[in-house]
């Protein structure tokens, strides 16, 4: 075996060294302490003197061949809650390395680096000539393959050394260490000048993660995952994009460097869309995706559900395996999201709370929803309630996976039985939420639904109760209630205070569209006459309502209904000849929410709009909100302005038949009468 090389560590770049500006003493000093460290890891990992040969068998090719070893690291950045606080060299995991012939570019071994960043990549049949070793951030593993390019020319990303050498025959040549720093510079051809340390960490996390999921759940290998990067930003965001009909790939799109923000150091946040990937080839995800934000509690409730999912995914993978990831904080079921140009200072982080109490140690100030109110952290513990949430349906994810003082942990395996349950219990077409989770929790662990419902009722304020206010399907189960149901059920003349706390949750009823539906019925005795107002309000879950008043009678005679009350000025629309028209007809609810473009609002009612070009899910907010915060309508709440009679009548509630894609199956609401 033989073991040379030109240097033992490089600093990697694509085949040229780069110029670099000297930035004074701290500068060199800075540089110096990362060239030793890199120094120091390879000669700890060698097993060779002078260079990256390491534990990975190197055996000495035949006769005819020639082989090259090596190492590759990377350097990583560890956070906590105060940003980032220093930095470590990895190894380059199961990366794909190419010998490639000098000055041809032609490929002529492959292999892949070891759990240790360890290689040996050979030419079979030895030619005379120079060479160089390309490591690619590129991986097959069990369980799935990943790349990580750079988003324009889909590159992948890659280091290699920077001058050639030569191979001998029948001979190991060792090849110096390569190390990708977070800076060390990448240009793919003809493009603008980037960084390469992240691409190897952004690698990492997808192989600590396909690993988990290979490991931990089982079930055929995930398609394959494509991440784009482009660490000098591009004016887009951190998001997950499921394949398209005849496309078998994937992509993870991590933020550049954009407004002093870049996530690909963020762990946490890597595997917030890696569990968006999951959810979508493992489960069932039609979230719209769009803005959303941590403070927001009135979320469209596909949106909540996908993004709490994705949230907690990041929690349990690094609970499960935290030795793989960079998070620091010292506190389970932690997320952090860190600024990449500040590290240890005030302002290093965007945000960062944990999903076991709930609590921000860092509230996100960037939610538009509320009207520049400072976040402070007692503010986020009030909003953060209910399956409009998406910490909240998060939170709620944690405490059935980790347990708590009155009920079992469910576990990774039993989350993973739950999720890949949910295609069982929804149609195809469904809108998944957090209430069908709740279904398929229900249907696979009975005892354990049972046991922590309360709690999340209570600690969560999700509407989880089944007529938990009585059974008031039917008028013979209403003249049955006894006691505070009766109570709750029944209004004086004066209309008395509001009935409080009840929900359209059911197991027992079926509609005509195979849906779970529940109503609820309430009697109002009017003497004497006199002019009502019924309303719907205090709306949780993403509730929508239905609100009727009926002679109570055998008839059931409907009187009056209302399926949205809008208690805000008329909007206008701009009809096909391009004219503003009052927009009386659709009254901005039950809008198609499938289409949210670009330039809209993504969830907020916009005073003008083309009905045929921009749709809106109506919020489904709780009302009022918590203080400090004004008390905001509902918009999928009802109303019910009507004069009645001296006499009984009924008042019932249901789910409406039109209720937006953004709401949830069931939900919670008060309703108050009061006398005009």
């Amino acid at each position: 075996m033989s073991c040379r090389g030109d240097s033992p560590v490089e600093r990697a770049q694509p085949g040229v060294m780069w110029p670099r500006r000297l930035g004074g003493a701290g500068w060199f000093t800075g540089q110096l302490t990362r060239w030793f460290a890199g120094l120091v890891t390879a000669l700890l990992l060698s097993a060779c003197t002078g260079g990256g040969i390491t534990s990975l068998s190197c055996d000495v090719p035949t006769t005819n061949g020639a082989a090259v070893g090596g190492t590759a690291l990377y350097e990583d950045k560890t956070y906590g809650n105060r940003g980032f606080i220093g930095r470590v060299l990895k190894p380059v995991r199961f990366a794909t390395v190419e010998l490639r012939r000098v000055p041809s570019d032609v490929v002529i071994g492959i292999a892949s680096t070891d759990g240790a960043g360890n290689y040996c990549v050979e030419q079979t049949v030895f030619t005379p000539g120079n060479v160089k070793v390309r490591v690619v951030a590129a991986a097959r593993v069990p369980g799935g393959q990943v790349s990580v390019d750079d988003g324009r020319s889909s590159t992948s990303y890659f280091m290699e050394s920077n001058r050639p050498f030569t191979l001998t025959e029948a001979a190991v040549t060792t090849a110096s260490t390569l190390v990708a720093f977070e800076d060390s510079p990448w240009s793919p051809r003809g493009f603008g000048l980037t960084k390469l340390g992240g691409a190897f960490n952004l690698l990492d996390n997808a192989v600590n993660a396909i690993g988990f999921v290979h490991d931990l759940w089982g079930g055929p290998d995930l398609p394959r995952l494509q991440v784009k990067w482009i660490s000098s930003g591009d004016g887009q965001g951190t998001f997950f994009l499921r394949r398209q009909q005849g496309n078998s790939v994937n992509f993870i799109h991590m933020k550049g460097r954009v407004a002093g923000d870049s996530d690909e150091y963020d762990d946490d946040i890597f595997l917030h869309e890696f569990g968006h990937f999951v959810l979508s080839v493992r489960s069932q995800d039609n979230s719209r995706g769009g803005s959303h934000f941590i403070n927001g509690t009135t979320q469209d409730a596909r949106l909540s559900w996908s993004e709490g999912w994705a949230n907690f995914f990041s929690a349990m993978v690094r609970d499960v395996r935290p030795g793989g990831f960079s998070n620091r904080s010292g506190i389970r079921a932690s997320i952090i999201d860190s600024f990449a140009l500040t590290e240890g200072s005030q302002g290093a982080l965007r945000f960062s709370f944990e999903l076991a109490t709930p609590q921000a140690f860092t509230p996100d100030q960037s939610d538009p929803v509320l009207g520049g109110v400072a976040v402070t952290a007692r503010l986020f513990k009030a909003l953060v309630k209910g399956s409009t949430s998406e910490v909240s349906v998060g939170t709620a994810l944690w405490d059935i996976y980790a347990g708590g003082p009155t009920w079992p942990a469910l576990g990774v395996d039993g989350m993973r039985r739950v999720i890949a349950n949910i295609p069982n219990q929804a149609s195809a077409t469904e809108q998944v939420t957090f209430e069908t989770f709740w279904r398929s929790l229900r249907q696979l662990e009975p005892a354990l639904a049972a046991a922590v419902r309360s709690h999340l009722v209570a600690d969560r304020q999700m509407s989880l109760d089944e007529d938990l206010l009585g059974l008031d399907d039917t008028v013979a189960e209403l003249n049955a209630l006894t006691g505070a149901d009766q109570i709750d059920h029944n209004f004086p003349p004066n209309g008395g205070l509001p009935s409080v706390g009840h929900t359209l949750t059911t197991s027992r009823r079926v509609d005509s569209a195979g849906q779970l539906a529940d109503v609820d019925l309430f009697r109002l005795t009017v003497n004497p006459g006199a002019t009502y107002v019924i309303t719907t309000e205090n709306l949780i879950d993403g509730a929508d309502t239905f609100l009727e008043v009926l002679t109570d009678d055998a008839a059931q005679t409907v009187i009056d209904s209302n399926d949205n009350y809008i208690p805000f000025p008329v909007r206008f629309v701009v009809n096909d000849n391009g004219t503003q028209v009052p927009d009386f007809a659709t009254q901005l609810v039950h809008t198609d929410c499938n289409v949210a473009p670009a330039n809209s609002l993504r969830g907020v009612i916009t005073g003008l709009r083309n009905p045929t070009a921009v749709r809106n899910c109506p919020p489904n907010a709780q009302n009022p909100r918590p203080a400090p915060l004004a008390s905001t309508p509902e918009y999928l709440a009802s109303q019910v302005t009507v004069q009645l009679a001296t006499g009984s009548y009924l008042i019932r509630v249901s789910r409406s038949v039109a209720a937006p894609p953004s709401a949830d199956h069931a939900g919670g609401y008060d309703l108050r009468v009061t006398l005009q």
